[in-house]
């Protein structure tokens, strides 16, 4: 076999690999974003203090209404943090009441596996 054919062999293999990364998350079973096919609704959180601010986020990796839902969980359980998010728009809008890191924000979501920017 002449190196050519090998390099072209492990381009492709690395081309494979990461284009079935994204679904890897989506198809499993137990502990991915899929789950078992049924979708959690997360209920909207009311912030009980007055609003001061938002921030809007832009999310890859979203590919179904339980991704979103995780993630309006994560940052729902945030102390003064109401967060809205939409997979098809791949943004999260966050409201607060009381000061808030945007890395904290940030490192929330990424920490579950979704790529995150402040827009604005």
């Amino acid at each position: 076999m002449k190196l050519i054919d090998i390099v072209l062999i492990v381009v492709v293999v690395v081309i494979i690999i990461l284009a079935l990364k994204p679904t890897r998350k989506h198809m499993k079973a137990q502990g991915g974003c899929c789950g078992n096919g049924n979708v959690i609704v997360e209920p909207d959180k009311v912030l009980t203090n007055p609003v001061l601010g938002s921030m809007e986020f832009r999310i890859e990796g979203m590919t179904c209404e339980n991704c979103a839902n995780r993630i309006k969980r994560a940052l729902n359980r945030m102390e003064g943090v109401s967060s809205q998010v939409y997979l098809n728009k791949k943004k999260a809008i966050i409201e607060y009441s009381q000061e808030i890191d945007v890395k904290t924000i940030l490192n929330t979501i990424e920490n579950l596996g979704y790529q995150a920017k402040r827009r604005g």
